[in-house]
């Protein structure tokens, strides 16, 4: 063989959260959380055997203002630590992935039983994991990536049992530091990443006789990505559902992807990931 290794992360932490209110209509969430990881690797082709131990503290922080008619605007920053596995073609352990997102939007009550919501954000992302385009079945760490985009939600209650729930989303998710690799991906797209994604569902709630069950239908859909230069269609796939509850008992039957639909989720340099085929799933869920 080529390769023999093992590699065993471990890892903890403790987190702290707070929100004030510090004025009738302000509010301010603040979070803290210390982490502390541990990688391990082992080549035992090479008899060596490695270890790398990282900590770091993260916070969070979000301001949100109560304008009155059921309008909160909102902005909120937060940093993060995540510990990567494995090592790279030369053996060597990656530095754990570092991030910062900042986030403007705002929330709306609309009625009643009608909410919207919005959201520009910002997110960087350090150190980020993805194939060695120059040594299969190894990974290298990306100096840097950025994903901007816009969020959209919309839940409505339009009466007589009927709800409609939607959501989209844009990302633009590129490149801007790629560490100094030998073939330059400065620019380029984010591996498995669409562009625009989204989903509605519509959900009857029946009354009378037949009251407690429920009957539910709806669409998700991805945009063209790429991966690793390959181009990756959109799919557009159709589900429902048929859900029952009797006091604190909840029953669910659901279909995902009811027409059979082939699709592919991602891939990697010489392989695709299939979407779910036809899918049936039942579930019995509690209230306490």
């Amino acid at each position: 063989p080529t390769r023999d290794n093992l590699s065993v992360v471990t890892s903890g932490g403790l987190y702290l959260r707070d929100r004030i209110q510090f004025a009738p209509d302000w509010q301010l969430l603040l979070g803290l959380r210390h982490d502390r990881s541990r990688n391990r690797s082992e080549d035992h082709l090479a008899g060596s055997d490695t270890r790398n131990d990282n900590s770091a503290t993260t916070g969070s922080a979000a301001l949100m203002f109560d304008a009155g008619g059921g309008l909160r605007p909102y902005v909120s920053v937060a940093t993060s630590f995540y510990p990567n596995v494995g090592t790279d073609a030369q053996g060597a352990q990656f530095d754990p992935e570092r991030g910062r997102q900042v986030e403007l939007g705002v929330k709306m009550e609309v009625g009643s039983g009608t909410s919207l919501s919005m959201a520009l954000y910002d997110l960087r992302r350090r150190n980020v994991l993805q194939t060695d385009p120059l040594n299969d079945g190894y990974s290298i760490a990306v100096g840097e990536q950025r994903s901007r985009g816009l969020e959209l939600n919309a839940a409505a209650d339009l009466g007589n049992g009927l709800s409609l729930f939607g959501g989209y989303a844009y990302t633009d998710a590129v490149v801007t530091d790629d560490g100094g690799q030998r073939v330059s991906s400065v620019g380029s797209r984010l591996n498995n990443v669409p562009r625009h994604s989204g989903s509605l569902w519509l959900q009857y709630a029946a009354h009378g006789a037949a009251d407690g069950w429920s009957v539910s239908g709806g669409a998700r859909a991805e945009g063209e990505k790429t991966a690793y230069g390959h181009r990756i269609p959109g799919y557009l796939v159709f589900d429902a559902g048929l859900g029952y509850r009797q006091g604190h008992w909840r029953y669910a039957l659901n279909l995902k992807n009811a027409f059979d639909r082939d699709y592919f989720t991602g891939g990697l340099q010489r392989a695709v990931a299939l979407g779910d085929p036809r899918t049936v799933l039942f579930s019995v869920g509690v209230d306490y």
